[in-house]
């Protein structure tokens, strides 16, 4: 089978228009950031595994008025692979009088947590401290909604006239609003995204949406915390943010032909989706354009994986894989064998 590079018509094949869940992700290290990882060798066959992590339960009261977070726990792993100790090392949530709303809900989830103690050398269980699992609680059906404070009903709006006819009104109030000195890092963030998504329906210069998705990215980044060990965390709605903005800057650069930057754009934005535990349609096509960047460079294994994850996604929400795709995908998976 001869490889040939996927361009832009197949791209355009692929584009779409326009329950309370709480979820774990394990391993918090650099080491463990890889978003594909049967890519990648294992970092440590004799560390710990998880055996047992059985969802937290969502506080009534944060469900009732729509509050989401994110709750990073530290703890010890014993011989025995029970948990112990287990401490908040930072939390957020959309309620910013209350970035605590979750804390005793994740405490009480993680001291029920159960592993595959890490092995000696020779063996034998060992002790594993410093152990960060983040928690994340999420609304269902909330996984496309952004918390902004006083500018919810205001953006929400705006984003429903995205595919309205007259857009020119609503990107100059979107611009207007740009203008204001009392923003926080993620509002702006969340403006700057909104105004490329309207520039992307007028079929704007690329460099100007990508301009503007790069300022949106500064923003947002800026509210990350970066922890000892070298990984960020970020609230709930910076990880929203992070994932749409993302996908659509990675989209840009594969428009481009920036086969490297577009993966790279990607990959970030997937793996902020997965720390956030977000399930969302748009993934879909997001995992193919990875997958496009990946095969043009040559990267067999992530190509291949990247589509898998998309076939994957497809059958849970009812997506066809492109047909234009299935040759590229078998060529990549014979190259990755």
């Amino acid at each position: 089978m001869k490889r040939t590079s996927l361009t832009l018509s197949i791209l355009l094949l692929i584009l779409f228009a326009g329950g309370v869940k709480a979820h774990n992700l394990e391993n918090l290290s650099p080491k463990h950031e890889h978003l594909l990882s049967e890519c990648t060798p294992e970092a440590d066959p004799l560390g710990y595994k998880p055996l047992y992590k059985k969802p937290p339960r969502y506080p009534r009261k944060a469900q009732q008025r729509g509050i989401e977070g994110t709750v990073l726990v530290e703890f010890t792993i014993n011989k025995d692979g029970s948990v112990h100790n287990p401490t908040v090392a930072w939390s957020s949530s959309t309620d910013p009088k209350n970035p605590d709303t979750f804390n005793k809900s994740a405490l009480i989830a993680a001291k029920q947590f159960r592993y595959q103690p890490a092995l000696s050398e020779s063996g034998q269980p060992m002790e594993t401290k410093g152990v960060l699992n983040q928690i994340t609680f999420l609304i269902e059906g909330r996984e496309n909604s952004l918390n902004l404070g006083k500018h919810n009903k205001q953006f929400d709006n705006l984003t429903a006239r995205l595919n309205l006819k007259g857009r020119e009104k609503s990107l100059k109030k979107i611009e207007k609003i740009l203008l204001e000195s009392n923003l926080s890092r993620l509002q702006r963030a969340a403006y700057l995204y909104l105004k490329a998504m309207y520039l992307y329906k007028d079929k704007s210069p690329h460099s100007q949406i990508t301009d503007l998705l790069l300022e949106s990215k500064k923003n947002y980044l800026e509210e990350k915390l970066t922890l000892p060990i070298g990984k960020g965390v970020m609230s709930v709605t910076g990880y929203k943010l992070q994932s749409f903005a993302g996908i659509l800057l990675g989209q840009m650069y594969l428009e481009e032909s920036d086969w490297n930057s577009a993966a790279l754009e990607l990959e970030a934005a997937l793996r902020a989706a997965r720390e956030a535990t977000l399930q969302s349609k748009r993934f879909f096509s997001a995992y193919i354009q990875l997958g496009m960047a990946h095969y043009n460079l040559q990267n067999w294994c992530e190509a291949s994986s990247s589509w898998r994850a998309a076939q994957k996604m497809g059958k849970k929400h009812g997506f066809s894989f492109p047909d234009a795709l299935k040759e590229p995908m078998e060529f990549s998976q014979s190259k990755s064998n």
